[in-house]
């Protein structure tokens, strides 16, 4: 590295001496008169060059240790997947990537159960995290690729609106800094550009998002998270234990314990239930509503698209069972933009999919449900491949 940054900085003094015209060893030309070089122009000159090129040689430095100090990511969840994943990424057919919709009822057991009896064998991994929208979805989708898993072949996304609204008490996140580094910061700001919100505001968030840029880059207030990582402290806690001993990043929300949880069935139980089921009658209207693609970032799509491919694997887009309709979502896969879809977000087909039953609280599925919901998907894609 020291070569490389002293080379990069004599490249450029060298080109500094080119723009300057300055060359002591100039031949003399038919005849013409030798004149010395003026000294005192050339330093004039060198300098400017030379203080570039020692700041070319700092950047590029700071970048190198800037990313060997940067931290893993924070989430335990998610840093345990992660573990998980480059520790056994040879062992895996399938991915699926999306929000605690896809956590808690993705089961890769019941999945692959499905499929076997169509023919077919994998091992499929859920990549499921809480509260992970579409922007850090495809920064992890990133990370796991980097690993260069030989076997994976579908990545399953759960497909969902580019919102890079930064949820409220996460705008200094660690994990919210953690999503931001260059590719996906830039992204972002395009999808803020198309929303439908004043120009002042636009420039307020892409501010924020290079400013989470800026801190993940300069480790600003990481100094304890990366301690923390250094002596491993807790380094596994519930529920990532259970994440790592099942190896297939699937937890039933039934499993979990305390007041927490505890709490949240009976608040749905007793507070949300009756929305939860005035919800799901308005779905099949959603559905019917117009949808414009204005607002989408269809780019973001295609780069999705084109990167999840250039690594050797075939992306499929899942709604899972949300509680509203989508049309925007159905009418990306009715124009083509993308061009793999499973939709099972229609109470009237799946009517199991939406008893109260199978729900712990409003927004996600029990361990029967999440049954139901993989058996469903396994068909789905089993059906997608014998298509092909």
């Amino acid at each position: 590295m020291p070569q490389l940054l002293l080379a990069l900085t004599d490249h450029l003094q060298e080109d500094g001496r080119q723009l300057t015209g300055s060359n002591s060893s100039s031949p003399i030309l038919d005849g013409a008169d030798f004149h010395r070089p003026d000294r005192r122009k050339e330093r004039r000159f060198a300098k400017p060059a030379r203080r570039a090129g020692n700041l070319a040689a700092f950047l590029l430095a700071f970048a190198v240790v800037a990313g060997v100090l940067t931290p893993a990511p924070s989430d335990r969840l998610l840093r345990a997947k992660l573990d998980h994943f480059r520790q056994h990424k040879d062992e895996y057919d399938l991915v699926f990537f999306g929000s605690s919709r896809v956590y808690r009822a993705f089961d890769p057991e019941v999945f692959g159960r499905e499929v076997a009896e169509r023919g077919r064998q994998l091992r499929a991994f859920n990549f499921g995290i809480g509260a992970m929208r579409p922007h850090e979805i495809n920064a992890v989708i990133r990370r796991v690729q980097a690993t260069k898993p030989a076997r994976l072949r579908w990545v399953l996304v759960e497909l969902m609106h580019w919102q890079p609204t930064i949820l409220e008490g996460m705008s200094e996140s660690p994990r919210t800094i953690d999503w931001h580094d260059p590719h996906e910061t830039w992204s972002a700001c395009r999808t803020e550009w198309l929303a439908e919100l004043p120009t002042a505001e636009k420039l307020t968030r892409c501010g924020t998002h290079l400013s989470l840029m800026a801190a993940k880059y300069a480790n600003w207030g990481q100094g304890p998270r990366r301690t923390d990582q250094w002596f491993e402290r807790n380094r596994v806690q519930a529920p990532t234990r259970r994440v790592v001993a099942a190896g297939d990043g699937f937890v039933a929300i039934d499993d979990e314990t305390g007041s927490y949880y505890e709490g949240r069935r009976k608040t749905f139980l007793t507070k949300y239930l009756d929305v939860f089921l005035a919800q799901i009658e308005e779905i099949p209207a959603g559905q019917r509503q117009p949808a414009t693609l204005e607002n989408f970032n269809l780019a973001a799509t295609a780069r999705q698209q084109a990167a999840i491919r250039a690594g050797g694997a075939e992306p499929i887009y899942v709604v899972p069972n949300v509680r509203e309709g989508t049309p925007v979502l159905h009418r990306l896969a009715r124009q083509g933009v993308i061009s793999n879809f499973i939709a099972l977000n229609d109470p009237e087909s799946l009517p199991e999919l939406y008893a109260a039953d199978h729900y712990f609280d409003r927004g996600h599925l029990n361990r029967r449900g999440a049954e139901l919901f993989s058996v469903e998907l396994a068909r789905r894609f089993a059906d997608w491949l014998d298509q092909r």
